[in-house]
């Protein structure tokens, strides 16, 4: 049985929101990034190396209300891109993901979609 011992060296988090006050821009905007710089001490595959991990999410919205166009509605877009190592694969090899922002490098739509508001109903 080949035991791993792992460590996270460094995780970061940065969040950046732009939003759209009242009367102003139908555009809003959000982003955050998540960064970990980890290595394997012992055991897995290729012990001793060090590598960095990614995962960046972006999200815009456009308010049909704010541009004037008709109430209630907004459409949304959200792109996610994972990037760095892949330590599961390559340096541990472990049956479970190392990180669970591991996925390789990869840009993604993950969601659009459009809502409209009713009176109370959304849909």
């Amino acid at each position: 049985m080949i035991k791993t011992f792992t460590v996270i060296l460094f995780s970061a988090i940065l969040n950046y929101s732009t939003r759209a006050q009242e009367n102003e821009s139908p555009f809003s905007a959000e982003m955050s990034a998540i960064g970990d710089f980890t290595t394997i001490f012992t055991g897995g595959i290729k012990p001793g190396k060090a590598f960095y991990l990614g995962y960046l999410s972006m999200q815009a919205t456009f308010d049909t209300e704010k541009a004037k166009w008709w109430n209630g509605g907004l459409l949304t877009a959200h792109v996610i891109n994972t990037h760095g190592a892949l330590p599961s694969e390559n340096y541990a090899g472990d049956m479970q993901v190392y990180s669970n922002i591991e996925a390789g490098n990869h840009t993604s739509l993950f969601e659009l979609f459009y809502s409209q508001k009713l009176g109370k109903i959304e849909l």
